[in-house]
């Protein structure tokens, strides 16, 4: 899909070149035969100067748009793989129980690794919503002080859960002050859980080492 995109970016950017290599060749050829006409060679260099600007406002918008596109593509596929890896992990866990005599401790640790999972689908959806929401309203109009102590605290603690984590392998320096900011609570949480799940997912399975320091600037 990608690929299909690049090559109609390149045949219509090189059809626009040629376009404006035969409107020039062109204009020159017009100058020459009718220099000695001010007034037609003024208005044919004012046309051609128009044609120039919308061939190159018309490529800037596509490759723009194509460029959108490429991103929500992304943006979806992320979305999709974040939806099926929990989905996939409750379905395991229930095929289970149901196909298996299984311990009650085990039933037990299946139940909250299921409840887990659930936690990551529900922290996922709220993310998208909250994505659609900012491009329908824009930036935050009403700020308000939000104590990043204790948002950092709260948003570890959700990461720790959602991908059992303990002490040793997620650690929090905070900041002896009380440190503020302006903004909103629910969007920096929804953005301290993306950057600290990133954080998790792109260590290595073997040495996952998060530590989040929050320091008054």
């Amino acid at each position: 899909m990608r690929i299909d995109r690049r090559r109609a970016t390149i045949v219509f950017i090189t059809l626009c070149v040629l376009l404006v290599g035969i409107a020039a060749a062109l204009n020159v050829g017009w100058i020459i035969l009718n220099w000695r006409k001010g007034v037609l060679v003024f208005l044919g260099v004012v046309f051609f100067a128009i044609i120039i600007a919308g061939m190159i406002l018309n490529t800037i918008f596509l490759v723009r748009e194509i460029r959108r596109s490429e991103q929500q593509d992304a943006f979806l596929n992320t979305v999709t793989h974040e939806l099926k890896t929990p989905i996939a992990s409750i379905r395991l866990y229930l095929e289970t129980l149901i196909q298996r005599e299984v311990e009650p401790q085990k039933a037990r640790e299946f139940y909250a690794l299921m409840l887990s999972d659930t936690e990551r689908l529900m922290g996922t959806v709220e993310q998208v919503l909250k994505a659609g929401a900012l491009g329908h309203k824009g930036l935050v109009q009403n700020a308000l002080e939000v104590n990043m102590n204790e948002l950092v605290t709260a948003s570890a603690d959700l990461v720790c859960r959602r991908h059992s984590l303990g002490p040793e392998e997620f650690s929090i320096v905070s900041s002896p002050e009380s440190a503020t900011v302006l903004g909103s609570a629910e969007e920096l949480k929804s953005a301290l859980i993306n950057v600290m799940d990133n954080a998790v997912k792109y260590s290595r399975p073997e040495s996952v080492h998060v530590e989040v320091a929050v320091r008054e600037i």
